[in-house]
């Protein structure tokens, strides 16, 4: 019989200093997760609770708020009520908006804030408001006249001979050869003036005596002496006319005269007499290749509603650039000077009704900005277009300038799902393609076949550390100029649509199924999306995501409101809203409401000291979760040092003592009441779960110990979980500093064990030590 021996049980440890992130997959490794909520890898190799939020403010309800970064750490959002939607800017309302029911969205260009499908332009700087479409028409205001003119809006002279006296920067229309022609210059000289010597195919002579009937003179006998003076005679119906003008006759051309001399010049070498008058202000005509046109519309002021550099449809006519916009007097009609319409030879008067309008292309999607351009496409999948160069107006300006707006067909199938400016140039998205657009006016396309952003997921294009981050039909990728790459494998295939995304320096946020999936150095982990109620699952979720330039912010809906908040890091953008510092303010995402009421802000006598506070006089003690000593949170003010005090058994007081009197002033007035909202603190909750772990041990090995190093505000819950579905909780006790705490694991007959461990406020773990023992004698 075989005898066996106890070789005795070997003991061995596992060292694991290294937390990445989760993974999905069927095997992953011992160092990532299965799942992980709230917890983030920004102090990789360490795994840390992600970094508390910053309540901004309340933004009201919105259907769809759009956030824009302005590059200064501030935001812009749109909010709305029962009275209308509005544009806020650092707290301050700007303008209302038209309640439409439309998806708005903000685009930054310079110093004009853009809003879509409104066309709304407003400059920053000098606090006005335009719109990109502008119109009007003749329909109930008269006849539109079209005149010829010149570039100032003078209305050019209509005829088929030349005018003969012009000032510099006259136009002469041609009916006739439909040409217009511009006076370059004025000039004093001598025109010879045929005119006067032509009669009946004959030179008219000159003569002391009244001649009886035409001849023709070639000489005078012996000349005509010079310093003699002749009559001019003129024809009429064959019979000669004096005029009653004596003519000096001349050898030559005397050097200057009055305007409207006549003198007659006898050349004795060519023995002929020829006349001629001085004039001034001779015009030089030169032909004029860019004539213009003066439009103005009766009884009605045109000129405020265009700007010089607008590209206008006028009707049948089609497209024309302004190229003067003239605010008329109050006795005249307003008018614009355009490039020439229709070659019109004379002042047209258009009774018909005619229509002059500034237009944005329709149903634009996808609105970025890049390079002072404005970029969108249409929601076909068809086209791509771009505003003038600086200039948000205007979209149809084609006049072969570099500074044109541009418009070109795309080929390939599909509607555009995303844009993004990136490297310099803008790309935009379908589901199988990326197009970038790049080089110099005129622009090119360059398509690369690939998997693009699916569709409804167009906010979940970011730039990240130099890289474009979005999402696909089931996946995530990022893009840095070739082919993308996927960087989601660890999660699986990833259906759904992702609702908001942005990204600072360090890591890209994105918010899908009610979730914000953070991808920080490298890996991805999972952020609850908080409520009222803390951070339980819910169907609302964020609505827009923003990188201020400073920090991530977003907005959410809550309490029927849109709340703006920091993903991560105190935000500028706090006391920028406020006016108060960020470090004062309390944190609303971390809290629970409790109540919402309104306060009356009092001076009041107190241990002989006027104070001041806001109380609240309550008969029916409706406030029971208030108790006496408890500190609260609100979020009117900065100030969190509060007391409550009980007066009388019918009333009950609640004073809320405060920080800052002094600023306390400035802000409130005594006797009047405000709206308060209460929170109590609730701290962050975190979870994480581990892979399965001894998958790898051979025969009967088990792991014994952990020894986990870390640091937690709280108690945390720990369940070592077995692969038959039992587990045992053991509670790891709080550490104010890095600290090790080791935990017993009873033996059992198990394949594999996980560990999964939950708690609340801030946690850091540095390692985990794994003690294994066991094997099989022999």
């Amino acid at each position: 019989m075989d005898q066996i021996y106890d070789r005795g049980r070997s003991a061995s440890r596992e060292f694991q200093q290294e937390f990445r992130g989760i993974n999905k997959k069927m095997r992953p490794s011992e160092t990532e997760f299965v799942y992980a909520m709230n917890l983030s890898a920004r102090e990789y190799p360490a795994l840390v609770t992600r970094e508390e939020r910053d309540y901004i403010t309340d933004i009201g309800r919105c259907t769809s708020p759009s956030l824009c970064s302005l590059g200064d750490g501030s935001v812009a959002y749109l909010s709305e009520d029962t009275e209308g939607e509005y544009i806020t800017i650092d707290g301050e309302t700007v303008y209302t908006l038209e309640p439409t029911g439309a998806i708005r969205t903000m685009v930054k260009m310079g110093s004009c804030l853009c809003v879509f499908p409104d066309g709304l332009v407003y400059n920053m700087v000098d606090k006005t408001v335009k719109f990109i479409e502008a119109s009007v028409d003749n329909k109930f205001d008269g006849a539109v006249v079209f005149s010829p003119s010149g570039y100032d809006g003078k209305i050019a002279k209509v005829s088929e001979t030349m005018p003969s006296k012009a000032q510099v920067g006259d136009i002469w229309y041609d009916p006739k050869e439909e040409k217009s022609y511009l006076c370059s210059s004025v000039s004093n000289s001598w025109q010879k003036e045929e005119s006067f010597i032509y009669a009946n195919g004959m030179d008219l002579a000159f003569s002391t005596v009244k001649p009886q009937y035409a001849v023709q003179v070639e000489s005078f006998a012996g000349g005509i002496p010079q310093g003699e003076y002749g009559m001019l005679f003129t024809n009429n119906g064959g019979s000669y006319i004096a005029t009653g003008i004596s003519v000096p006759i001349y050898n030559e051309l005397p050097e200057s005269a009055n305007n409207g001399d006549f003198i007659v010049v006898n050349d004795t070498v060519a023995k002929k007499c020829e006349l001629y008058q001085f004039r001034t202000n001779r015009p030089n005509w030169t032909e004029n290749p860019q004539p213009y046109t003066r439009i103005e519309l009766n009884s009605l002021d045109i000129s405020d509603k265009f700007s010089t550099g607008d590209v206008i449809e006028v009707g049948k006519y089609g497209y024309t650039r302004v190229l003067n916009s003239v605010k008329s007097s109050k006795n005249e009609n307003g008018y614009i000077v355009v490039d020439n319409i229709g070659r019109m030879g004379a002042v047209y008067y258009a009774e018909e009704p005619i229509k002059i309008s500034r237009n944005l292309p329709e149903r634009l999607t996808n609105i970025i900005e890049c390079s002072n351009r404005l970029w969108a496409t249409d929601d076909e999948g068809h086209e791509i277009y771009a505003c003038k160069l600086g200039d948000p107006f205007n979209w149809y300006a084609f006049s072969g300038l570099a500074s044109d707006s541009y418009a070109i067909t795309v080929g390939s199938g599909g509607v555009f799902t995303g844009a993004i400016s990136y490297d310099g140039y803008p790309h935009f998205f379908k589901e199988n393609s990326i197009i970038k657009v790049y080089g110099s006016y005129p622009f090119r396309l360059y398509a690369l076949d690939c998997p693009g952003v699916n569709y409804g997921s167009q906010k979940s294009v970011s730039v990240l550390n130099g890289v474009v981050v979005y999402k696909c039909v089931d996946a995530f990728y990022a893009y840095s100029g070739s082919y993308p790459q996927i960087i989601s494998s660890d999660l699986g295939n990833i259906p759904g649509i992702v609702a908001a995304s942005a990204a600072d320096n360090n890591a890209y946020y994105c918010v899908l199924d009610n979730n914000i999936y953070v991808f920080e150095n490298g890996f991805w982990h999972i952020q609850a999306v908080p409520n009222e109620k803390g951070y339980e699952f819910y169907e609302e979720t964020v609505l827009d995501m923003c990188y201020t330039g400073r920090n991530v912010i977003a907005a959410f809906t809550a309490n029927d409101s849109v709340i703006g908040f920091g993903i991560e890091a105190p935000t500028v953008f706090l006391s920028k809203i406020t006016g108060n510092d960020v470090s004062n303010k309390t944190n609303f995402l971390e809290k629970t409401l409790l109540k919402q009421f309104y306060l009356e802000y009092i001076n009041y006598e107190r241990n002989g000291y006027i104070e001041k506070a806001f109380v609240f006089r309550n008969k029916t003690n409706e406030f029971t979760a208030l108790n006496v000593g408890e500190t609260f949170f609100i979020d009117l003010t900065a100030y969190s040092v509060h007391e409550l005090f009980k007066e009388d058994e019918s009333t009950t007081i609640i004073l809320f003592g405060l920080l800052n009197e002094s600023e306390i002033d400035s802000e409130f007035v005594a006797g009047q009441k405000y709206k308060i909202s209460v929170y109590k603190n609730t701290p962050i909750s975190w979870y994480f779960e581990t892979t399965k772990l001894g998958l790898s041990f051979p025969d009967d090995m088990y792991y014994s110990h952990f020894t986990f190093r870390y640091f937690a505000e709280n108690p945390v819950v720990l369940h070592i979980k077995y692969d038959d579905g039992n587990s045992e909780r053991s509670i790891l006790p709080a550490k104010n500093n890095i600290g090790s705490y080791a935990v017993t694991v009873i033996p059992r007959n198990t394949e594999y064990i996980s560990l999964e461990l939950s708690g609340e406020g801030k946690f850091a773990l540095f390692s985990i030590t794994k003690k294994i023992e066991g094997g099989k004698n022999p």
